[in-house]
């Protein structure tokens, strides 16, 4: 009974010590700290062989997807847009044997764990007042939109992000005439390294947010050089 009254680490703890202990040992309190350093010492070996073998080891795994930003459509009620050229000297540049202005409406979507990518390129026309239809014909011309480039759809829908099964975005690229295939339209080599050394074109979007809130479109709409 002496042995059992040693191993009792679960006595309860007194305010005075009596023969230098602080803690009254009894017969109960040591059988269950027996049964629970014996428990310890079981689940240690099981769990141990785990770690150290890595046999049957503890593992969770899920995967969810699921849409949650929101399907826009985009036409020229709901977000009109222009697409320009400017030079380094805000000049307005349009020239196709030199360079070309691409709208590519890309669908991206997950097949069997990866992404798959489907390009469509979008007509891009002098902008008239039918890609404007709520300017007047003044504010219409001093804005020069009768220079710059529109979007020839009637409407696209952008939606999804890269953490979604499946997204669709517009993208805007400025993209020089390609003078190997196109011979006998493009400006050769030389004269287009000369005319993007001395204009240095840049894109230029002009919008006018009438339904749809720009923020809603951060990284729908990407731009390239």
């Amino acid at each position: 009974m002496k042995i059992f009254k040693l191993c009792d680490l679960l006595g309860e703890k007194l305010h005075f010590k009596i023969d230098s202990k602080s803690t009254f040992k009894t017969i109960l309190g040591g059988n269950m700290t027996i049964i629970t350093v014996i428990s310890i010492i079981i689940l240690t070996w099981f769990i141990g062989q785990d770690i150290v073998y890595h046999e049957n080891p503890f593992s969770f795994q899920q995967q969810s997807m699921s849409v949650y930003t929101p399907n826009i459509t985009l036409d020229a009620n709901s977000f009109p847009i222009s697409i320009s050229v400017y030079s380094i000297d805000s000049e307005i540049l349009y020239d196709p044997t030199f360079f070309s202005v691409e709208l590519i409406y890309q669908n991206w979507k997950i097949e069997n764990d990866i992404y798959v990518n489907e390009d469509i390129n979008i007509k891009m026309e002098l902008c008239t007042l039918k890609h404007f239809p709520m300017l007047s014909n003044e504010t219409f011309s001093s804005l020069a939109l009768d220079k710059v480039l529109c979007p020839n759809y009637k409407s696209v829908n952008i939606f999804g992000s890269w953490s979604e099964p499946q997204m669709n975005r517009l993208k805007v690229q400025l993209k020089m005439c390609d003078w190997q295939k196109e011979k006998n339209f493009c400006k050769n080599e030389e004269d287009i390294k000369k005319y993007f050394n001395k204009y240095t074109p840049g894109l230029n979007i002009l919008y006018l947010d009438v339904q749809v809130n720009v923020n809603v479109l951060k990284f729908k709409i990407s731009i390239l050089i």
